[in-house]
């Protein structure tokens, strides 16, 4: 490939976010603590992204780490998002926040939440920006352009715009969730293409959760789940900066042969890299060595240090 120097390994850095206490895996957090902290002692360390977890298990892990017979705590404060999902009250999203802010062994690195009213955004984010995390603000599929430029315009004031991954400046991200809800099927190819078309567009960076479970897209029906590599190499079509052919997004995340988009990762320059990891930050997955296996199956995970 032609990422002199770079790497799959860095190009990949921090990209899959371990959701393991949420469906469908629902790992008890004692044993998703154990697992990631395993993780990140382990080969592909280096594509982890923070452990994930909802606002109301903030109490237990922090009991967990901090009681008598909790588990031995690294010199490496864990990198943690805290996770407000849909309903949440945005009180015991800050709650958690402040609970959490508090324990030694972790390190808060990113705070999530959907579709907040303007007041509360505006409080998470003025939170985050001095804690120094990112926000991830859930959106939906179907979310108008409108919505985009408003999160990116509340995203500046006071600052607290993206820059180049600076840690004075985190991170806002568009959030949008790729699997099947009760009442929907995962978003089409098209919604999606739509949503990363629309998030470029506003200057968002975009955050993917659930149903991402596989390197490339699979299954029937309108139960089909997208593929993370499908989805990357079309956040690298629109980082080329070229006017955004949705027709050709939307081609890329129905492929379902993985030669063609492993034929342009290795393709890309450190450059074209850099585009498509600042559009398309990072996914949850309840299960990462699911995807990051595809990937190593595919002879994406050769680089230095990743044997």
């Amino acid at each position: 490939m032609s990422t002199s120097g770079r790497g799959h390994a860095a190009l990949l850095a921090g990209w899959v976010d371990d959701a393991a206490v949420f469906p469908p895996g629902s790992s008890p957090l004692p044993q998703a603590w154990r697992d990631h902290r395993a993780l990140r002692a382990g080969r592909y360390a280096g594509l982890l992204g923070p452990l994930l977890i909802g606002t109301s298990m903030a109490p237990g892990l922090v009991e967990l780490l901090t009681g008598a017979d909790g588990p031995a705590v690294a010199e490496e404060p864990t990198a943690l998002a805290v996770v407000a999902r849909p309903g949440t009250r945005v009180e015991e999203l800050l709650e958690a926040v402040d609970l959490l802010r508090g324990c030694p062994a972790l390190r808060l690195v990113g705070v999530e939440l959907a579709e907040p009213a303007p007041a509360d955004l505006d409080r998470v984010l003025d939170l985050a920006h001095r804690l120094g995390a990112g926000t991830a603000v859930e959106l939906s599929r179907d979310a108008p352009a409108s919505a985009f430029e408003a999160l990116a315009e509340r995203a500046v004031r006071g600052g607290r715009a993206d820059e180049a991954g600076s840690p004075d400046h985190p991170p806002v991200l568009a959030k949008l969730r790729t699997q099947a809800t009760a009442g929907s099927p995962p978003p089409t190819p098209g919604e999606l293409a739509r949503f990363l078309v629309r998030a470029y567009r506003a200057g968002l960076p975009v955050k993917l959760t659930g149903g991402l479970h596989r390197a490339v897209r699979h299954g029937t029906g309108a139960d089909a789940e997208h593929g993370c590599l499908n989805v990357l190499v079309a956040a690298g079509e629109l980082g080329r900066g070229a006017d955004p052919d949705l027709d050709a997004l939307v081609r890329i995340l129905e492929l379902r042969a993985p030669e063609p988009l492993v034929g342009a990762v290795q393709g890309w320059t450190p450059q074209d890299g850099d585009a498509a990891r600042t559009l398309f930050r990072s996914f949850g997955c309840c299960g990462v060595l699911d995807p990051i296996g595809d990937l190593a199956d595919l002879g994406l995970l050769t680089a230095p240090g990743l044997p």
